[in-house]
């Protein structure tokens, strides 16, 4: 081990961090593109763990591989270092900025750091050197695969990053015992001989023993801690040395000798492979797994002009019937400051609109405060008030009730930075009291919603096997909504 090596032990680990995240990121939009049908689910599939299971063996064959394919240069050791390192690095940034989590990084790297330091201490003894590297390893592999779990669970593999991360960090944690396990370079550091101590003489094939042709310090561009003993041959860089010539140089030795290399890498890539074509099979859509389709009816109450919405793209045949194109613009207030992935034209319905009255108006130099009655004339489970100004405080109030202070917010950009839902608001409405800072009252929006198409102008049923959008909190499938500008 040199500064250098180490130094780049922790840059190629960044680097293979950041390609399991990478391949994480491309799952869902990869899903979508072979089934389309994925662009309406919310976070999951119906049956996810092929895809799971397939998100730990990419992360296992990137590791693997990368072990592999850089163990000449870089040996387990050092690449080990690496892994301590961010696992370091990330439990003093979880400890800053969100403590609860910190013990993925701190106790992870501890265990991690006392496990590869016991097991260099017992280099005599390989058998208990290589249990005590494996119980250190063991916490961080165990976290992080449960932390990945619990994140998939909660996110869904529409967001697979924070999942991927995860497991590649359980991954990299077990990179010591995954290069044990890879012929040609895989002892773990129980295995090398302390510094000045002769390496014992190994049996050749044939079973004559060889005699090492020469002993001394390891220099040059050989990988691994410990000593170098005999002519190194090849790309070993692993975590024990090589003793005596390699023998065996045929075209068939050397093939044999890349599967037994590559295999592990390989067979964890086809794994990855295979789960996922598992997945795609087990998810097909049907009856009791229905596909899912978006679709909304808006009516801009002012210009009585009505839309087709659908939140999400591609959108489901059946809404795109409705719904075909993409807005080129979209100025209606929608809740959370939404905007349709696709619309299409619909017939005006004679449907009422919510009622916003101007009760009160004062201005004090440069501030507005306006109190205002929202009500629905059509018996709404949803009133939204909309402004195109930021509000600085403010309360609302039903009857009977105190008053109750509406909450500090980040203001957001956007022709409608304000927004303030009401749900199940009572028959006579609600009054709210805005403070602006604006010397001209701003403009307001008042929006209700309800569930169901039935009786809107060109609605058709879902075919069988279609199912509703669950909703996300923003623009529930399957309503009318009901906009009006003041």
């Amino acid at each position: 081990m040199t500064v250098p090596r180490l130094v780049a032990g922790v840059v190629a680990v960044l680097g293979v961090l950041v390609v399991v995240t990478g391949l994480s990121m491309g799952l869902w939009p990869a899903l979508v593109a072979l089934e389309p049908g994925y662009g309406d689910l919310v976070s999951d599939p119906y049956r996810p763990e092929p895809y799971r299971l397939g998100l730990v063996m990419m992360a296992v064959a990137v590791v693997w591989g990368a072990y592999v394919a850089l163990r000449r240069w870089l040996n387990a050791v050092v690449l080990t270092v690496g892994v301590l390192f961010w696992l370091a690095v990330l439990g003093v940034a979880a400890a800053l900025l969100m403590p609860g989590a910190s013990n993925y990084g701190s106790l992870t790297a501890l265990a991690g750091a006392a496990g590869l330091a016991g097991a260099l201490a017992l280099r005599r003894r390989p058998v208990l050197g290589t249990v005590v590297l494996a119980c250190g390893v063991a916490p961080a592999v165990v976290m992080f695969s449960v932390g990945a779990r619990s994140i998939s669970t909660a996110i869904g593999l529409v967001m697979a990053a924070p999942a991927g991360l995860f497991y590649a960090f359980a991954a990299l944690s077990a990179l010591p015992l995954l290069a044990a396990v890879t012929p040609g370079g895989g002892r773990t550091p129980a295995a090398v001989p302390a510094r000045g101590e002769a390496p014992a003489a190994v049996p050749a094939r044939g079973g004559a023993p060889v005699q090492p042709t020469g002993v001394g310090p390891r220099t040059g561009a050989e990988g691994g801690p410990g000593v170098r003993v005999g002519r190194r041959s090849g790309g070993e860089g692993g975590l024990g040395v090589r003793v005596g010539r390699r023998t065996g140089g045929g075209g068939g030795g050397r093939f044999w000798r890349w599967v037994g290399v590559w295999g592990g890498p390989v067979v964890a890539g086809v794994l990855a492979l295979v789960l996922g074509g598992v997945g795609l099979g087990v998810n097909r859509f049907g009856e009791e797994r229905p596909r899912l389709a978006h679709l909304a009816y808006v009516l801009d109450a002012d210009a009585r002009q009505a839309a087709w919405v659908s939140m999400t793209e591609p959108p489901h045949p059946w809404a795109a019937e409705r719904a075909p194109d993409v807005p080129g613009s979209w100025d209606l207030p929608l809740p959370y400051r939404q905007v349709p992935a696709r619309v299409g034209t619909a017939p005006a319905a004679g449907l009422p609109a919510p009622e916003l009255t101007v009760l009160e108006e004062r201005r004090d130099g440069g501030e507005t405060t306006l109190r205002v009655r929202v009500r629905s004339q059509r018996g709404a489970y949803q009133l939204n008030l909309h402004a195109d100004v930021a509000v600085t405080g403010g309360s609302f109030e039903v009857p009977g009730l105190a008053p109750v202070t509406l909450p500090a917010y980040e203001p957001e950009g956007g022709a409608w930075p304000f927004e303030v839902q009401f749900f199940a608001p009572p028959e006579e409405g609600v009054e709210f009291t805005l403070r602006f800072e604006s010397a001209t009252r701003p403009r307001l929006a008042v929006a209700d919603i309800t569930l169901g198409l039935d009786g809107v102008p060109g609605h058709r049923p879902r075919p069988a096997g279609v199912d509703m959008t669950p909703s996300g909190g923003g623009l529930p499938t399957d309503s009318v909504t009901v906009v009006r500008v003041l």
